[in-house]
C-alpha cells in the first residue's frame, strides 16, 4: 500500500515538473520568437529608413544640381549677355569714329565667344557630348585628363581591351559617380596621384588614390551623412542601375573606390 502510495506521489510529481518543463519550453519558444519577430521588424524599419534616405539624397543631389546651374545661368551668363547687349546698343553711336567702333565689334565678339564657352560648359556638366557620341570609356579619359590640368594632381588612366557596352542611362550614372569620387579625392584624400582603370570582365571602375585615407569602419554607405552628393546619393544612383560600391581605405594608406556593375 505504501508502495502504490509511493509509486502515485512519484508519478504525480513527474507530471508536475513535465507540465512545468514544458510549459516553460512553449514560454521560451513564444518569448524567443516575439524576440525574432521584433528584431526583423527592427531590422525592416531600419532598411526602409535607409531606402528612404537613399532617396531623399538623390532628391537632394537634383535639387543641387538645378540650384548650380541657376545659379551659373544668372551669375554668369545673364550677366555677359546684359554687357554684350548694351555693347552693341553703343554700337550706333560709335559709327562715326571707325576705331572706337572697331574697338567695340572686337570687344562684343570676344563677350560673345566667352559665353558660348560657358553655355558648352553647362552643356558639358549636364551631358558630356563625347558620352553620347564616343561611350563611357572615352568620356573618363577625357575627364581624367580635364580634372588633372585644373588641379595640377597627376591622374593616370588604364583600361582593359574589349570593354561592354551599356545603355545611356548606366552610362550616365557611372559618369557621375566616378565624377563625384575623383572630386572627392581631389578635395579631401590630399593625394597627389589618382589612378583609373576600367576592367572588362568583370566589369569595374576603380579609383585609387595614394592620399591620407580614413578609418572605413567609421564611413559606411549607411552612416554617412545625407547631405549634398555624397555616399548616399553615389549608393542610391548605383541601385537604379544594379551597381555596387566597395571602399578599400585605411589612415595613411590612401583610399580605392570599386565600382562593380
Amino acid at each position: 500500500m505504501e508502495n502504490q502510495e509511493a509509486i502515485i506521489q512519484i508519478l504525480i510529481f513527474g507530471t508536475i515538473g513535465m507540465g512545468t518543463l514544458v510549459i516553460a519550453i512553449i514560454l521560451f519558444v513564444v518569448v524567443y520568437q516575439k524576440k525574432l519577430l521584433s528584431q526583423k521588424a527592427a531590422a525592416q524599419e531600419m532598411e526602409l529608413q535607409y531606402q528612404k534616405e537613399l532617396i531623399n539624397a538623390t532628391f537632394r543631389s537634383q535639387e543641387a544640381e538645378r540650384l548650380r546651374i541657376a545659379r551659373d545661368l544668372h551669375d554668369d551668363l545673364a550677366g555677359d549677355l546684359s554687357a554684350i547687349r548694351i555693347s552693341i546698343s553703343r554700337l550706333s553711336k560709335q559709327m562715326t569714329d571707325p576705331d572706337t567702333f572697331s574697338n567695340s565689334v572686337s570687344h562684343s565678339k570676344s563677350m560673345l565667344n566667352d559665353s558660348i564657352e560657358k553655355v558648352r560648359g553647362i552643356a558639358r556638366e549636364l551631358m558630356p557630348p563625347t558620352l553620347h557620341k564616343l561611350g563611357l570609356a572615352v568620356s573618363l579619359k577625357e575627364l581624367a585628363t580635364r580634372l588633372e590640368i585644373a588641379s595640377g594632381i597627376t591622374i593616370h588612366y588604364t583600361q582593359d581591351e574589349m570593354l561592354p557596352v551599356f545603355s545611356e542611362e548606366i552610362n550616365l550614372s557611372l559618369y557621375r559617380v566616378t565624377q563625384e569620387l575623383l572630386n572627392n579625392a581631389l578635395k579631401h584624400s590630399q593625394a597627389t596621384g589618382i589612378n583609373i582603370h576600367l576592367q572588362s570582365t568583370p566589369f569595374s571602375i576603380s579609383i585609387a588614390d595614394n592620399g591620407v585615407g580614413f578609418e572605413s569602419e567609421k564611413v559606411t554607405m549607411k552612416s554617412a551623412p545625407a547631405n549634398g552628393m555624397g555616399l548616399k546619393s553615389i549608393e542610391s544612383r548605383l541601385q537604379m542601375i544594379g551597381a555596387n560600391l566597395a571602399l578599400h581605405t585605411s589612415p595613411g594608406k590612401g583610399t580605392k573606390a570599386e565600382i562593380t556593375l
